[in-house]
């Protein structure tokens, strides 16, 4: 049984290059090796009559597997199409097995559409949440990662002061903000801000206990999060966080 901890649908274009050696990365369906960018969201419902492969999506859905540890790639315009199919609607998936913790939980695609962010925790299924569910094992341990779309590979792990839950891009895409949830036996309490530059950690900030999920605005002036040791939301400016 799979179980999606989370998905995202993203509005640009990427690929995925295969990779089947067991190591992380993305298997697409087709045999065509890496898959470039298209702007014709027409294409992606059949095959290209030259070369009788399946054409790269324009856009993509990306799932975070929880049990499996993965993320699946399904093409966005073939779904909208009307496309059932999971031959032609799965094009690949990228194997986070590796990296400690229980599985992928939640994914956010950065606003260029080829960087994403990957929460590896078991959030609050470690709870009693959890244990209604049958999840009474769980690996307590977990971490952030960035993800390149394009070649199925993990670019760093994020050195946030708490295993990571939920994240926001601003709408520039030049910074992120992860809500630190933490696990059982090391609970998270704060929000991080995120050079997507660099990959790094400007500041952790202090912000309750169990911060979960945070959104920010069109505008990117102001965030929001909730947190769970306040049975509430906070709102905050993007530009002075703290």
């Amino acid at each position: 049984m799979v179980v999606a901890g989370g998905l995202t649908a993203l509005g640009g274009a990427a690929g995925c290059s295969g990779d089947d050696t067991g190591e992380a990365g993305a298997s697409p369906t087709s045999s065509s090796g890496a898959a470039a960018a298209s702007s014709d969201s027409s294409g992606s419902g059949g095959l290209d009559s030259s070369t009788g492969e399946l054409p790269p999506p324009t856009r993509w859905i990306v799932t975070a597997d929880f049990l499996a540890g993965t993320l699946t790639l399904v093409d966005y315009d073939a779904l909208a199409a009307g496309e059932r199919d999971p031959a032609v609607l799965v094009r690949g998936t990228i194997d986070l097995s590796a990296y400690a913790g229980p599985g992928a939980m939640e994914v956010e695609i950065a606003p260029d559409g080829h960087t994403a962010l990957v929460s590896i925790t078991p959030a609050f299924f470690d709870t009693i949440v959890g244990q209604t569910l049958g999840f009474t094992d769980l690996e307590l341990d977990g971490v952030g990662l960035v993800v390149d779309l394009d070649t199925g590979e993990v670019v760093t792990e994020l050195a946030t002061a708490h295993v990571p839950l939920g994240f926001a891009f601003t709408p520039d895409g030049t910074r992120a903000f992860s809500c630190n949830f933490g696990h059982a036996a090391a609970p998270g309490s704060t929000l991080s801000v995120i050079d997507m530059a660099t990959f790094e950690v400007l500041e952790d900030n202090e912000v309750g206990g169990g911060p979960e999920q945070i959104a920010i605005d069109a505008s990117g002036t102001l965030g929001i999060f909730n947190v769970d040791a306040l049975d509430g939301v906070r709102v905050f400016e993007v530009a002075d966080p703290s």
